[in-house]
């Protein structure tokens, strides 16, 4: 049983990630709402300034994340040398994880770690509860860096209405026994402001919080932390293109020598050139000069600004040039048409990270819905979509090859070809092999209609009796 101190300490060291600065908050800010830091400022400026400085703020980190992310697809999960997803995976397919795992694999690039929950579904014995969340809800403790289960951990789930209409945050704390709930309560009567629920057995022997880490090795503080200084740099090299563009993009004329005249009645100086593009300055005086100030010369800023953004890509592990232009859209496209050492290491490190955490996400499954066997698999692995152009067609040759020269079937490299063909699932696979087994019935029963057509049209041999009758004749 976990005492209300306990889970008033948990709860400060999750609030203590999302404070200003800290891990979450920078997470929160620079990679999801975009609310960055404003560039420097003098004190005293107007309203005009420092609207250009809000607007200056360009939210790129999203779109290099997603850039990592795109290409980490999870399409099946097999033991080597088999073709059928191992029994785990149909948890996969019932919590509908083909669209929520870019979410997991997202949030763990932008704050450094990611939990995915894994508990007894309420309504289905046969499926878990695989459940992504939030970035910032989950705080979990372990025993060494490289543990594989968590000792403890507190879980933000809500919040809610207490009998008086005040918000409280609920909360709950998971051990490898139990999980019990902790609701905020009023300081005045609870010493440690948390009310806490009877604790609930949950039999997994484990905390079944799995982590999904953006790097090993290292304290998981995420690329919105990595990246922050650049995305800094990056706004104050557009503010200061916005300064130029509005104040110094055009020539600016002046003129010396005038007499300036003075309304007779105000005493105040008149202002006889007016400045347009259709407008010409003339002055009878002898003494007067007119000429321009040239517009501030933007290259400097711009290539500032590009630099910016090269450092903001290279320090992701992402190819510059697909982030360019904040192709959010084509990101996964320019991924496939790209083959670059940088990325391709940066994804093979992502991909050997998360693949071990989403397998380990399915043997609990297994082991929720009593699967002692699957449970205890180590040998299936999950299998990874293949998005480059360069290995797709390598790997569609080489397949093709086996086939053709080495005399395999072509449904023995079916399964290798779904996780080779970006947008190809496991459905596809059956789907080939539906139309393959009606291919095959329809050949079968072209080749006996022929074979018994033949049959019929051969010459039966003559009875005996025939064949004496032919030779007498």
């Amino acid at each position: 049983m976990t005492t209300t101190a306990r889970a008033r300490e948990l709860v400060e060291m999750l609030d203590a990630e999302k404070r200003p600065g800290a891990r979450l908050d920078l997470a929160r800010r620079y990679a999801y709402t975009g609310d960055h830091d404003l560039p420097y400022m003098p004190r005293r400026v107007g309203r005009e300034f420092r609207a250009l400085a809000e607007s200056s703020r360009e939210h790129r980190i999203p779109a290099v994340l997603q850039t990592l992310s795109a290409p980490l697809r999870v399409v099946g999960f097999r033991t080597s040398g088999t073709s059928e997803n191992a029994a785990p995976w149909a948890n996969w397919q019932a919590n509908g994880l083909d669209a929520r795992q870019d979410g997991v694999h997202f949030d763990a690039l932008a704050a450094g770690v990611s939990y995915v929950r894994v508990v007894p579904s309420g309504n289905r014995g046969d499926v878990a509860a695989i459940t992504p969340c939030g970035f910032d809800s989950v705080l979990a403790l372990y025993a060494s860096a490289d543990a594989e289960w968590p000792i403890e951990a507190i879980h933000h789930v809500g919040r809610g209405t207490d009998s008086n209409g005040v918000t409280r945050n609920i909360y709950d704390v998971w051990t490898p026994s139990h999980r019990q709930r902790f609701e905020e309560a009023d300081r005045s009567t609870n010493t440690d402001g948390l009310a806490a629920s009877e604790p609930v057995p949950h039999g997994l022997g484990v905390v079944p919080f799995v982590r999904f880490v953006e790097r090993f090795g290292a304290p998981c503080q995420g690329l919105a932390s990595t990246l922050k200084p650049q995305a800094d740099r990056l706004n104050r090299a557009l503010l200061s293109l916005e300064v130029v563009q509005q104040y110094a993009s055009f020539r600016q004329r002046w003129a010396t020598g005038l007499a300036i005249p003075v309304d007779e009645e105000t005493g105040e100086p008149l202002e006889p050139f007016e400045a347009a593009v259709s407008r010409l300055w003339v002055s009878d005086s002898t003494d007067a000069k007119f000429g321009d100030f040239a517009q501030s010369d933007p290259s400097g800023v711009l290539a500032n600004i590009a630099d910016a953004r090269t450092a903001m890509a290279v320090l992701a592990g992402v190819q510059p040039g697909l982030v360019e232009g904040l192709d959010v859209a084509g990101a996964k496209a320019g991924a496939a048409a790209t083959s670059s050492s940088l990325m391709d290491r940066r994804i093979r490190s992502l991909s050997a990270s998360f693949g071990e955490a989403w397998e380990q996400v399915l043997r609990l499954a297994a082991k929720v819905t009593g699967d002692s066997r699957a449970a205890s698999d180590n040998a299936s692995r999950v299998t990874w979509e293949t998005v480059e152009a360069e290995s797709v067609q390598a790997t569609v040759t080489a397949l093709a090859t086996a086939v053709g020269a080495l005399g395999l079937p072509p449904e023995a490299t079916w399964p290798a070809l779904v996780a080779t063909i970006p947008g190809a699932t496991a459905d596809d696979l059956e789907t080939w092999r539906a139309l393959a087994a009606e291919r095959d019935g329809t050949v079968r029963l072209a080749s006996d209609y022929v074979r018994g057509g033949t049959t019929a049209a051969e010459p039966s041999e003559p009875a005996d009796g025939a064949a004496v009758l032919s030779e007498a004749a």
